[in-house]
């Protein structure tokens, strides 16, 4: 888990760097080291705040599954036959769109750190 941990960490580093040097490349003088400085600490920043996006909407979803487990375990048990079938359907339909869209949100959240974090032109 720490490999893993460290790969991760080490792309997101090699991607902050290159997003710099995009920057940087687009204006020259000053402004773009100015620039080049504030991005170095958004991106960064950025990237944290997408993150902690990510596993918030995962969250959701693992408590959105559980809910509709449970109310469908209720509706079985009070007599409502039809519901017993969302008692394995429920989970797994709600697992897959869960780590599903964790999984796509993961995958952008370099980008749209990047997108945040260009600066304005003036």
């Amino acid at each position: 888990m720490r490999k893993f941990t460290t790969i991760i960490i080490t792309a997101i580093l090699i991607c902050s760097a290159i997003v710099l040097v995009a920057i940087a490349a687009d204006k020259s003088g000053k402004e773009t080291v100015t620039q080049a400085g504030e991005a170095v600490v958004t991106y960064p920043a950025n990237v944290v705040k997408e993150s902690v996006n990510t596993v918030g909407t995962a969250a959701q979803g693992v408590v959105e599954t559980v809910v509709g487990t449970v109310e469908a375990t209720g509706e079985t048990l009070t007599g409502n036959v039809e519901s017993a079938p969302k008692i394995v359907t429920t989970p797994v339909e709600g697992s897959f769109s869960t780590v599903s869209e964790a999984a796509v949100n993961t995958v952008e959240i370099p980008v749209t750190a990047a997108e945040e974090t260009k600066p304005v032109s003036k």
